[in-house]
């Protein structure tokens, strides 16, 4: 008779195990129904500081002839100053999506994407939508998708095209003898004063030689290859 499997994988019978250790009132909360669960496990979207001085950068505005001209500029954006109570400045924000977006003078530009790509180096989609978020600048989706783009963090954790080599074919040997591969074994338990085996297999005839070593500096390997090997069958064309 065939036994019908759990219905729950393996990894989430391992979970149900560890639980029911602690309670055997196990029962299942959706999502979005779980309030307790996501309170303590998310953070909330005004919790993460930023570390920029909207202070200085409210002076900056002021002296930025760019950032001023939004003011009057026939555009999309709905300016207006917004007092900042943490930081005890007024800044002119766009205030179209519903929440207060700076507009961040150019010299505040690459220090605004680096506060906010440095949080969780997301990618470049990821980045324009979260700076865009938060701040506006003229070209901020050409800017955040440069920087982003050219992360050197993210150039060295994220890989998303690995580079293949083909396998290195070894050409056939011409004769018996011609090209041996060599190896070294060790350290092993002492035996007579030797703790290494220097092993050479010919790769036509696959005739095998084993030689104990006391040490495995080049210099002893070599002797040690060549009176073993060298000296009974001729010196290969090829070693590997």
């Amino acid at each position: 008779m065939a036994k019908s499997s759990e219905p729950w994988s393996g990894r989430q019978q391992r979970q149900l195990s560890a639980i029911s250790e602690f309670t055997t009132d196990i029962q299942h909360v959706a999502g979005k129904d779980n309030f307790v669960a996501d309170c303590l496990s998310r953070a909330v979207a005004g919790s993460v500081h930023l570390g920029l001085d909207y202070t200085t950068m409210a002076v900056d505005q002021n002296a930025d002839a760019e950032v001023q001209a939004y003011r009057t500029a026939p555009t999309a954006l709905l300016m207006e100053d917004v007092i900042f109570d943490t930081a005890n400045a007024t800044l002119l924000c766009d205030v179209s999506t519903g929440q207060p977006r700076p507009m961040v003078p150019a010299g505040w530009r690459r220090k605004v994407f680096d506060a906010i790509h440095g949080l969780s180096h997301p990618g470049v989609k990821a980045s324009t939508k979260l700076v865009g978020a938060k701040f506006v600048w003229p070209g901020l989706r050409r800017d955040a998708r440069a920087w982003a783009a050219a992360c050197v963090a993210c150039q060295r954790a994220k890989v998303t095209r690995h580079t293949k080599a083909p396998l290195a074919p070894f050409k056939v040997p011409e004769r018996r003898f011609d090209h041996v591969n060599v190896d070294l074994v060790g350290p092993l338990p002492p035996s007579r004063g030797y703790t290494y085996l220097l092993t050479m297999v010919d790769r036509t005839t696959r005739w095998p030689e084993v030689v104990p070593l006391s040490s495995t500096t080049s210099a002893d390997v070599a002797r040690a290859f060549i009176m073993a090997w060298v000296a009974r069958f001729g010196t290969p064309s090829d070693l590997s």
